[in-house]
């Protein structure tokens, strides 16, 4: 459960050494960074899959050619105030086999020594379940105005429900996430706030859930592949309608609850 006296940098502390998966156990042996997310809050929170190669020896999120791509994106439509985090906060990678199922190997140079390659891969349900506590707390304490999903397993793992990604970018839908405290609930049969278990009266309650607006956006790794075609209806062009849609939620908010745009970048 959320604990809304936390900060970001307490749980990041609590989550820095967690080896709840193999992700973990991995980031260790190999001395790894953990990728906690980064920016401010109360803004446009940018969810993707995992950290990459870049991003593990950095210990920052987005910050190869995909995150570099993002970056510019969200600068080109004028998002001022923006976070970045992953479903998992560690490295999902593994050996590389090529079409024939064979393994893949590099040559060190300095070495002679052959290794595997290993190469970026989804992580598993296990391993996202294992990191979601951490994700759901960190949403609750940015409290974002909204969320934006990059790729179809991001969408998939905080609703529930997979979509064509592809077809389905830039729609908006909305999104639970557990928040602070707990609630009262009225009992299902007689519709009460209390009911007497053994001779004692009880209230029930449940997890108190927070409703996002959420809006679903390719991955950024997956529209590079095609940033030299930007005929309409392509990753590139969807992908850059769909970030200027996020900026005109964001900044419809900002006029109805403010009565103004920031007039600085937190980003």
């Amino acid at each position: 459960m959320a604990d809304y006296r936390k900060t970001l940098e307490v749980l990041r502390e609590e989550w820095s050494e967690c080896t709840k998966c193999e992700l973990g156990v991995r980031r260790e042996e190999e001395d790894g960074e953990f990728v906690f997310g980064e920016g401010f809050p109360r803004g446009v929170m940018f969810i993707g899959r995992s950290p990459g190669r870049d991003e593990e020896a950095e210990g920052m999120p987005f910050v190869g050619p995909p995150g570099e791509f993002l970056r510019s994106v969200i600068e080109k439509v004028g998002l001022p105030t923006c976070y970045m985090s992953n479903l998992v906060a560690c490295r999902s990678c593994g050996e590389v086999y090529d079409g024939e199922g064979a393994l893949v190997t590099s040559t060190d140079r300095r070495t002679g020594e052959v290794k595997p390659m290993i190469g970026d891969k989804p992580p598993t349900v296990l391993q996202v379940q294992e990191c979601m506590p951490r994700l759901h707390e960190e949403i609750y304490l940015v409290d974002p105005i909204l969320i934006v999903t990059l790729g179809g397993e991001a969408v998939k793992a905080l609703t529930g429900k997979p979509i064509a990604i592809t077809t389905q970018s830039g729609i908006e839908r909305e999104v639970e996430i557990p928040g602070a405290w707990r609630v009262p609930v009225r009992t299902e049969k007689k519709k009460v706030w209390g009911r007497k278990v053994r001779g004692e009266m009880t209230f029930p309650t449940e997890v108190n859930m927070v409703k996002y607006l959420l809006i679903p956006l390719m991955c950024p790794a997956y529209v590079l592949r095609y940033q030299s075609d930007e005929r309409q209806g392509s990753p590139l062009h969807t992908f850059v309608e769909g970030m200027r849609k996020v900026a005109d939620v964001y900044n419809r908010y900002m006029v109805e609850v403010f009565g103004s745009l920031p007039q600085e970048s937190n980003f």
